[in-house]
């Protein structure tokens, strides 16, 4: 979910706009900000402004977004508040504002601006989304899995939202649910490393530990070298009491990424379990998993290695 800001922008600032606004100047403005001249558009905007033009809530809402786009947050704000003024009937004004909220991690106006944009526009997938996605940076994942289930009656096919929603049935510990939406979103994306790697981790957790282990196979394949299926691959197989191949699986994420502390600690435990002769090396693992701050390290080295 971190790279998602970046995805709803680029989606979601497209234009909503009337055949009244449309201006040549306007249209020169929209122009500059669809082709990344943004302090240009900035600038025809204000030209608006000063021709008294009737269609100024506009001009505030379109120079909102630019401001936005040149990172000036505060006058993004005031712009798109102006333009609510103006007009406290446009969806799109709350949510634009809504997302910058979002952004500056204001989450409780960010709530409100999108359910007043929801509440203008029940038909519109995007702002149930975007109000999905609040609940869930606010903790209300009660609230996330019903706005999620809203933008996918509406769009059934968004990929985000089936992602979005797998993961807060598995915040639930619904982790069927998330399976189910981990399929339909592999219909979308049957290539995706990511995908396979976490419907792999939800089958661990309801204790499918042999399809979870092909799930693990699939993501190495599309992406050679991801540590955290090695390691997810080493977990089940340690489940599973296949303890040497664990302990190679876990050899690899440690190999990848030197310091994966719980790559080490689920080594050890691994090693333990395998033979007690190569108890040494557990305790190694045990205690560089410790030096990297994975807590839990100290009590096994207590149990096994004092």
């Amino acid at each position: 979910m971190r790279h998602l800001l970046t995805i709803l922008f680029g989606v979601l600032l497209c234009f909503q706009l009337d055949a009244q606004t449309e201006d040549s100047l306007y249209i020169n403005a929209r122009l500059a900000y669809d082709n990344g001249k943004f302090t240009e558009c900035v600038s025809l905007c204000n030209q608006g402004f000063q021709a008294h033009n009737a269609n100024i809530v506009y001009y505030y809402h379109l120079r909102g977004r630019a401001y936005f786009k040149l990172d000036q947050h505060n006058q993004c704000l005031k712009d798109f508040g102006q333009a609510i003024q103006l007009n406290d009937t446009m969806s799109s004004v709350y949510n634009d504002r809504g997302m910058v909220y979002l952004l500056l991690l204001d989450y409780k106006l960010a709530k409100k601006d999108f359910e007043k944009a929801v509440n203008l526009d029940e038909r519109n997938a995007e702002y149930y989304f975007n109000l999905a996605y609040v609940c869930t940076k606010m903790i209300k994942m009660d609230n996330a899995i019903f706005y999620y289930n809203k933008s996918l009656e509406l769009r059934p096919t968004n990929y985000d939202a089936l992602v979005n929603r797998a993961y807060v049935h598995c915040v639930q510990h619904h982790f069927k649910l998330a399976i189910q939406d981990y399929d339909s979103a592999l219909k979308l994306q049957p290539r995706s490393a990511d995908l396979y790697l976490q419907r792999g981790m939800a089958l661990i957790s309801i204790k499918k530990y042999k399809e979870s282990i092909s799930m693990f196979n699939r993501a190495i394949k599309f992406k050679p070298g991801y540590y955290h299926a090695y390691y997810s691959r080493g977990r089940a197989r340690l489940e599973m009491k296949d303890f040497k191949m664990a302990v190679l699986d876990l050899d690899t994420a440690v190999a990848i990424k030197p310091d994966f502390e719980i790559a080490y600690f689920t080594r050890g435990i691994a090693k333990l379990e395998l033979n007690s002769l190569i108890r040494d090396a557990a305790c190694a693992d045990l205690r560089k998993a410790a030096r990297l701050g994975y807590g839990e390290a100290y009590n096994y080295i207590k149990k096994y290695c004092e």
